[in-house]
């Protein structure tokens, strides 16, 4: 079904944002004085400051640039604001936390989530402190990631909020990533497609014969699985998007949407999903050495964990090749070990919500 057939339906069935939880931290609140400071620093006048962007360049410590027990939290790099190093801002976000310094704690634990250590218990420990702010906190992740380029520290840290929006998924946020479904950015387009899916997760028992029984898991997903209760409106909206995206020009939202058919289900998104079980993009995962190379296919992987979950196996194809066994696996395939059409080669992100390479 086309997406203009959809829209009508589902303007009274998309969830409006919910208030702030009772008993939930008010992010707004406790940066109240770094929000009001945001403008005039960057010499704006108020109005031209988006009001999430205000709450993310005070959340992330860009207006007031925090330091505890010696550990500064950001540091100039050519020009450029940047976090210090992993270890500082660990042991900065320690000390804010045994002092019960709020703001402090908060802008350390943002870094960490959004430029993480390799720990990834630390990583874990940092979300759950960031998370007790609900709300708030997705409205400063949804602020770094429309901040304008003419702002110190959001821009570079786009994409790792993205998909840390993503691990925080709800339907809450549905408005915002049907905004990013027709990004001309490949990355975010991937991410929303990814939303989408998760959004679309259910463990409705009239589709059971037609997806994976409830419970299974989804190979390779980092994210806890939640079923939620959209609108029969929803669904068709959301397959339309997912059904465009697994034909789009980028390996990154292709496996996105095989990610996210896999998770909504139905008949027509397994009939989708045998067709990226036999995607043709590759990445060569280590050099050639010694005459051979372990090559990835990123879409088919991710078709093939779906397909498992109903019963399908379908072996995604990569593996170490010597010369003739890879040109023999790549025949006819694309390699796009170094595409980066359609995405900001100059970000990157360490958030996780697949282990995946897309």
């Amino acid at each position: 079904m086309h997406l203009a057939r959809i829209l009508p339906l589902l303007a009274a069935s998309l969830l409006p944002p919910c208030a702030a939880t009772a008993g939930v931290p008010n992010l707004e609140t406790l940066f109240r004085a770094e929000i009001e400071l945001a403008a005039p620093k960057l010499r704006l006048a108020p109005n031209r400051l988006d009001p999430k962007v205000a709450l993310a360049l005070a959340a992330s410590g860009v207006t007031w640039n925090p330091s505890v027990n010696g550990h500064g939290l950001l540091r100039q790099e050519r020009k450029r604001w940047v976090y210090s190093g992993w270890a500082g801002r660990w042991q900065g976000l320690q000390a804010a936390s045994a002092s019960s310094d709020a703001r402090t704690e908060f802008a350390f634990a943002l870094s960490l989530v959004l430029d993480p250590a390799p720990d990834r218990d630390k990583w874990m420990h940092a979300m759950r402190l960031v998370s007790r702010y609900g709300d708030g906190l997705d409205a400063a992740l949804i602020g770094i990631i429309g901040a304008p380029d003419n702002v110190p520290l959001l821009p570079q840290l786009q994409y790792a909020a993205a998909d840390a929006l993503v691990w925080r998924c709800d339907t809450r946020h549905t408005q915002f990533w049907l905004s990013l479904t027709d990004s001309s950015d490949s990355y975010l387009r991937s991410r929303a497609t990814a939303a989408i899916g998760l959004m679309s997760y259910t463990t409705d028992g009239s589709l059971a014969d037609s997806r994976p029984a409830a419970g299974v898991p989804f190979e390779g997903l980092l994210v806890p699985l939640r079923p939620w209760p959209i609108s029969a409106a929803q669904r068709l909206m959301f397959e339309d998007i997912l059904i465009r995206a697994s034909t789009h020009g980028s390996y990154r939202v292709r496996a996105a949407a095989a990610l996210a058919l896999g998770l909504m289900g139905g008949e027509e998104a397994r009939k989708r999903l045998i067709k990226l079980a036999k995607d043709s993009a590759y990445i060569v995962t280590s050099p050639r050495s010694g005459g051979v190379r372990t090559v990835v296919f990123p879409v088919r992987e991710v078709a093939a964990a779906a397909l498992k979950r109903y019963g399908v196996m379908i072996r995604p194809s990569g593996g170490t090749f010597s010369d003739r066994e890879f040109r023999t696996a790549t025949r006819g395939c694309r390699d796009v070990t170094r595409d980066t059409r359609g995405i900001k080669k100059e970000l990157r992100s360490d958030v996780r919500f697949y282990d995946g390479r897309w």
